[in-house]
Parts: structure tokens; C-alpha cells; sequence
């Protein structure tokens, strides 16, 4: 099964589009001047974009979500300031109206600002995963020092620091 990673990777080759990462969540995207592409869905495989329709006016607003509709586009969330939809990487139509969407244009030197990412996602999701861990050891650590009997303690499934609204 192909990774986020992967899947945005080959849209971006494919185009000669550069990307990059969303620092939130350390997500691949491919950002424009009016908003980025995204990994939507991975199973079936869509991609998400994410653009901004402030400065349009009625009509080309009307326009424009009927271009989507027209290709086959799902629109997921639309508003005054932001609209979603999903598109299939494999349709041309779709992936060419997703780039003018969001503004998004190829770059010359695509591949090598990739392999530069690609290392540097890799790297940045190795430091999270060890965050992590380490949080995991810190919270057994502080469990054992107040005398709790972790025999049966499954850290996989100790929720307690995600929130109050959490559900398993």
C-alpha cells in the first residue's frame, strides 16, 4: 500500500510540482498562492485541494464550483473563505483544475527540492516517533513512581493525556 508520502510524491513528479511539508501534522502537501493540494483519501486513492475563493465574484464563484462538478470533482466543504474538494490524481481535467484552484505552478527543479523533502520528512517523522516513545516511558515512569501496579498497563491504549473527549 503506498504511503501519503508516496501517493503525493508521484502527483508532484508527475507535474513537476514541488512539495512540501505541513508543519501541523508532518503531512506532505503542495502548496500555491491560493491554497495547497493534499492526501484526502488514501483507500481509493484522492487527493484533496484546498483554495480560497475570497476575491471572486458571484459569477465566478458559480463558475468555478461548477467546473469541479462538471469534471467530476467532489466539493467537500464550501464557504465565503475556504472551499475543499476531492479529485482523482490520475484524472488530467481534474489535477489541472485543482492547480489553477489553488494557484499552483511547476518548477523547473521539481525533482531535486523532492529528494531533498523526502529526507527531510523522513527525518522530521523519526523525531516525532521518538517524541513519542519517549512520552510513552515518561508516563510509565511517572505511573510506577506513584506505586501503580502496571502488570496489565497497556501503554498503546492509555489515552488519558489525548484529552477528556476521547473514545476507543
Amino acid at each position: 500500500m503506498k504511503t501519503d508520502v508516496d501517493i503525493v510524491g508521484e502527483f508532484a513528479e508527475h507535474l513537476s510540482l514541488c512539495w512540501s511539508i505541513s508543519t501541523d501534522d508532518i503531512k506532505p502537501i503542495i502548496r500555491g498562492d491560493n491554497g495547497l493540494i493534499y492526501l484526502y483519501s488514501e483507500l481509493p486513492v484522492l487527493l484533496g485541494v484546498a483554495w480560497c475563493p475570497d476575491e471572486l465574484s458571484g459569477d465566478e464563484w458559480n463558475s468555478a464550483i461548477g467546473a469541479q462538478l462538471r469534471c467530476g470533482m467532489q466539493v467537500v466543504r464550501d464557504c465565503a473563505v475556504e472551499s475543499y474538494s476531492s479529485f482523482s490524481p490520475e484524472n488530467p481535467i481534474q489535477s489541472a483544475l485543482a492547480m489553477q484552484l489553488a494557484c499552483i505552478k511547476p518548477a523547473s527543479n521539481s525533482a531535486r527540492l523532492n529528494a531533498a523533502m523526502l529526507t527531510t520528512i523522513t527525518a522530521a517523522r523519526l523525531r516525532k516517533a521518538k517524541q513519542l516513545e519517549h512520552d510513552r516511558t515518561m508516563r510509565e515512569l511517572k505511573l510506577l513512581r506513584a506505586g501503580v501496579d502496571l502488570s496489565d498497563y497497556d501503554p498503546a491504549s492509555d489515552t488519558r493525556w489525548l484529552g477528556e473527549n476521547v473514545a476507543l
